[in-house]
């Protein structure tokens, strides 16, 4: 059984990446799981407005905590994930703690065409509708992937890293099948 890991909607964290222009050159990078060379890319600056959870997002930027990080790496799936580290600060210009920005590289072609509703722009999948995949191209050994080729990066766990994220104590995160994620998403763009 497969489920989609995504921020929960109750915890939303107003936050803003200050140096947003330092990161342009990397959005194709990560809207296609790319591999980002580390020492090119910039320290996130990000603000926040109330206190963050395990997971959030600024913008496309998935922002996760250390203790995400550990639950990542004690599940053994440091080859499905890159992090780097982030300057996440209050308003007020506290520290919020150590947070990292979290880029999933395991990408898998499990695209389902024939059942899925979606538009097609330049080899991606974008304002996906409705959103299937071919479970038989999905193996055991991928713990945690996303859907090659589409418009936004969503995180997807086989049944043993859904259990072991489960056991993990995480705040803010929300698990959805793949008919819970269609009907969440009926309205508007998953882009």
């Amino acid at each position: 059984m497969l489920k989609l890991l995504d921020v929960k909607i109750d915890d939303y964290v107003d936050a803003e990446l200050v140096n947003s222009d330092e990161f342009k050159p990397f959005g194709k990078h990560v809207a296609a799981g790319k591999p980002i060379v580390s020492h090119e890319f910039p320290l996130m600056i990000i603000l926040i407005q109330n206190e963050p959870k395990d997971i959030f997002k600024s913008g496309i930027w998935t922002i996760v905590s250390a203790k995400f990080i550990e639950t990542l790496h004690k599940l053994k799936a440091g080859d499905c994930f890159q992090y780097f580290d982030t300057d996440v600060r209050f308003k007020n210009g506290n520290s919020a703690g150590k947070y990292y920005f979290l880029h999933i590289v395991r990408r898998i072609d499990c695209f389902d065409e024939a059942k899925s509703s979606y538009e097609m722009k330049n080899g991606w999948y974008f304002n996906v509708k409705k959103l299937e995949i071919i479970h038989e191209s999905v193996s055991d050994e991928d713990l945690v992937f996303r859907v090659d080729n589409l418009g936004r990066a969503l995180l997807i766990l086989n049944s043993l890293s859904l259990e072991f994220f489960q056991r993990s104590d995480l705040k803010g995160i929300d698990y959805f099948s793949l008919d819970e994620w269609n009907n969440r998403y009926k309205i508007g763009s998953t882009q």
